[in-house]
C-alpha cells in the first residue's frame, strides 16, 4: 500500500470524482460511516455512551459531521462541537453541517478558548473524543485559539479516549517532525492511504494504531499518483508466505537455512534464530556455532541441526572454521545464510565474518555482530549481483555511518535508503516503525510491533524468520520476502503483548506466536479468496 503525500492525496480525491465519478460528497460520506462505525464498535453501540466529536471548518470537520449523523442512526447521541461559526462553513462540510442540523443536532459553534474551556468543563466524562478538527492542510504549526484547545485536549481528556480522522490535528502529513502542539491520538483512521506523518517517528509516535480506510478511490489511482517510492506493509503483502503447499511437497522443496550465530554466553541468540526460522516455515535449518555453544544450542530444539565450529580462546567462532574445508561443506547446498546473532566482537571472530560475506554468494542476513564487522569497513558490503541484507538497530547503523543514533532516528527514511542504493543492498533499519530500503531506492515502512519487542533476542527472532522466508522463497523478490519478514515478526510481537504484556513479553512468547499469525493469516488469505470466487 503505497503512502502519500497532502498533494497526492489532493490528487487522488481529485482524479477519484473526474476519473470514475464518484463525488466528493460521496467520498466524504463514506468516510464519516466508517468512523461512526468504528466508534459505534469500540463502544458496542450503547446508546448511553458518552462521543465528543470535535470539528474544524473544513473537510476534516465535515467527515467528523458525517459520523456524528451515523452515530444518531444507531441510537448514539454524540456531543458534537464546531470549532469556527457555522458562516465559515463551505462546500461538502458546509452541507454536512446542514444535514445533521436537519436530524435535531445542532453543533455548539464555538470560536474562543474560554468558551471552549466552559463548554469543555460541563461535559460528562466522554468514553471516546473523536479529533476532527485540522486535516492534511496544514503546513505551519497551529497558533492561537486551536493552539490552546489542542493543548487542552491533551491534558482534559487521556489519549487512551482519542480517536484521530485522517491524521492527529497540528501534524504536518508531510513530514516526520511535529511543529508545534498536536493532538496525542490512540488510535488513527486515515482515508484512502497513510500520510509521511504517520509513517515516520516522532510524528509517528503520537498517531497510535492506524487503520487505513478505504472511502472509494481506486487502488490503481493511488499507484498513479504515488511518487515517492514509499510502501506501508499490509497483511495483503505477505499473503504468498501462506500459500497452500502441494500435497507432493517435501522437506527439501522449503530450502535449508544456515545460522552461524552464538558463542559461550550468547547460545541463546543462536538457538533463537534457529528456533524462528523453523516456526517461518523453512524444510531444514542448520545452526553452525562456537564448539562450546554447540550443545545447547542442539538441545535447544530437537528439529534443529547443528554443526560445531573451532572457537577462540572466548569462546567464539575462530577463523580455524575455514580450515579442511569445514565451513565450505557447511555451506554447500544451502539456500540461505543468516550470520551475526551472539557471535561476539573478538578480532578473529569479526574477521571471520567478512571473510564468509567475501567468500560466499548466497543470499546473505547480516545481523547484530556481523553488521558490526563492517564498522569503517563498509566498501566491503557490496550486495550488486547478490543478495545481501542488513539488520541493524540504530546504534548498530550508526557505527556504520560514522554518526550517532539519534542522528540516524532523526532521518530514518532517508539515511536507509542512501545507504542501501549506494551498497546496492536491502537495508533493514529496525525499531519503532522498521523501515525495508532496497538497492532501487524503495521504502517499506512495518506498522507492525509494540515496545514490549525492546527485549533481548527480538532481534534474533527476526532473524530467523527471514532466513526461514528466504529459504522457502528463493524465487520471490528478496525486498517482498524481507518486508513480509518484518511484519510478521511485528505482528507475532503484537500476539505476545495481548498474551503476556508489554512488560513481561519475552522474545521466545513472539516465536511463540507465530504459528498463530501464519493461521490467521491463512484463514484471511482463504476468506478473501472465497469471497472473490463468488
Amino acid at each position: 500500500m503505497r503512502i502519500l503525500s497532502a498533494a497526492e492525496m489532493r490528487e487522488v480525491d481529485e482524479l477519484t470524482s473526474e476519473r470514475y465519478g464518484i463525488p466528493s460528497l460521496t467520498l466524504m460520506e463514506n468516510a464519516g460511516t466508517w468512523i461512526a462505525a468504528h466508534c459505534a464498535s469500540r463502544l458496542n453501540s450503547r446508546p448511553s455512551a458518552q462521543i465528543l466529536i470535535v470539528c474544524g471548518k473544513g473537510n476534516n470537520g465535515g467527515d467528523g459531521l458525517v459520523a456524528a449523523r451515523h452515530l444518531i442512526q444507531r441510537g448514539v447521541s454524540p456531543h458534537v462541537v464546531l470549532l469556527g461559526s457555522y458562516e465559515q462553513m463551505k462546500g461538502d462540510a458546509k452541507a454536512n453541517l446542514d444535514a445533521l442540523i436537519q436530524t435535531g443536532l445542532r453543533p455548539r459553534s464555538i470560536t474562543g478558548i474560554e468558551e471552549w474551556m466552559e463548554f469543555a468543563s460541563s461535559l460528562p466524562s466522554p468514553e471516546l473524543v473523536v479529533d476532527a478538527l485540522l486535516g492534511t492542510g496544514l503546513t505551519h504549526p497551529v497558533e492561537g485559539f486551536l493552539s490552546q484547545v489542542i493543548e487542552d485536549i491533551n491534558q482534559r481528556f487521556s489519549s487512551e479516549t482519542i480517536l484521530a480522522v485522517d491524521l492527529p490535528s497540528g501534524l504536518n502529513a508531510d513530514s516526520h517532525e511535529v511543529m508545534g502542539p498536536v493532538i496525542r491520538a490512540h488510535t488513527t483512521l486515515t482515508m484512502t492511504a497513510p500520510k509521511v506523518c504517520l509513517a515516520f517517528p516522532p510524528a509517528a509516535e503520537l498517531s497510535g494504531e492506524i487503520h487505513v480506510i478505504p472511502i472509494g478511490s481506486p487502488d490503481s489511482l493511488i499507484e498513479e499518483r504515488s511518487k515517492q517510492n514509499l510502501s506501508w506493509v499490509t497483511e495483503s503483502d505477505c499473503r504468498f508466505v501462506v500459500a497452500p503447499r502441494p500435497v507432493g511437497s517435501n522437506k527439501g522443496a522449503y530450502g535449508h537455512a544456515l545460522i552461524i550465530a552464538g558463542s559461550v554466553g550468547k547460545a541463546g541468540a543462536a538457538a533463537l534464530a534457529g528456533r524462528s526460522a523453523l516456526r517461518a516455515g523453512a524444510g531444514l535449518v542448520t545452526v553452525a556455532t562456537a564448539a562450546s555453544a554447540q550443545p545447547l544450542v542442539a538441545q535447544s530444539m530437537l528439529e534443529l541441526m547443528t554443526i560445531p565450529l573451532a572457537e577462540t580462546q572466548v569462546g567464539s567462532i575462530d577463523l580455524a572454521c575455514f580450515d579442511y574445508g569445514v565451513l565450505d561443506n557447511a555451506i554447500s547446498g544451502k539456500t540461505v545464510l543468516a550470520i551475526g546473532p551472539g557471535m561476539s566482537l573478538f578480532p578473529d571472530t569479526q574477521e571471520c565474518i567478512r571473510r564468509v560475506v567475501a567468500r560466499y554468494r548466497l543470499p546473505m542476513i547480516l545481523d547484530a555482530d556481523a553488521v558490526n564487522a563492517f564498522a569503517d569497513r563498509t566498501s566491503g558490503l557490496d550486495g550488486k549481483g547478490r543478495t545481501l541484507v542488513l539488520t541493524p538497530h540504530p546504534g548498530e547503523f550508526a557505527r556504520l555511518i560514522r554518526t550517532t543514533p539519534q542522528v540516524v532516528q532523526a532521518d530514518r527514511r532517508n539515511f536507509a535508503r542512501e545507504f542501501a542504493t549506494r551498497h546496492q543492498v536491502i537495508l533493514v533499519l529496525k525499531g519503532f516503525r522498521t523501515v525495508v530500503a532496497t538497492p532501487e531506492g524503495e521504502i517499506f515502512v512495518s506498522p507492525a510491533g509494540n515496545p514490549g519487542m525492546a527485549k533481548g533476542g527480538s532481534g534474533d527472532a527476526l532473524t530467523g524468520i527471514m532466513a526461514g522466508l528466504f529459504s522457502q522463497f528463493p524465487k520471490a523478490p528478496p525486498a517482498r520476502v524481507a518486508a513480509a519478514a518484518v511484519f510478521l515478526h511485528g505482528r507475532a510481537g503484537d500476539y505476545a503483548r495481548n498474551r503476556f504484556g508489554e512488560t513481561a513479553m519475552l522474545a521466545g512468547d513472539l516465536i511463540d506466536c507465530l504459528p498463530e499469525v501464519l493461521q490467521d493469516l491463512a484463514r484471511t488469505t482463504t476468506t478473501l479468496s472465497d469471497h472473490t470466487a463468488l
